[in-house]
């Protein structure tokens, strides 16, 4: 069996552009508040429902897990980050 793979040459395209390629109308996407613009870009980008969490918040995060795992058939995917605050954009109304 041969195995496929995608190669991205930077980052920024590969959240992007792979996310809206992962996820279909019915997915859900889970996000943490404080996410690189890329994840951002590529959650916008998906018919995916996008939910948010406060970053570093794991009683959030379930909330919202939870809530989202009720009102969605699909995947559920979760985007966390390990940035400095500055490095970061912040979602827009959803």
């Amino acid at each position: 069996m041969q195995e496929d793979a995608i190669v991205y040459n930077m980052g920024f395209a590969t959240n992007a552009a792979t996310i809206p390629a992962l996820t279909s109308k019915g997915d859900l996407i889970i996000s943490d508040a404080l996410n690189h613009t890329s994840i951002v870009n590529g959650a916008r980008g998906s018919a995916a429902l996008i939910r948010i969490f406060k970053h570093n918040d794991a009683d959030d995060l379930e909330k919202v897990r939870t809530w989202g795992l009720e009102k969605t058939v699909g995947s559920c995917l979760m985007f966390s980050v390990l940035l400095c605050d500055s490095c970061a954009c912040r979602y827009l109304d959803f």
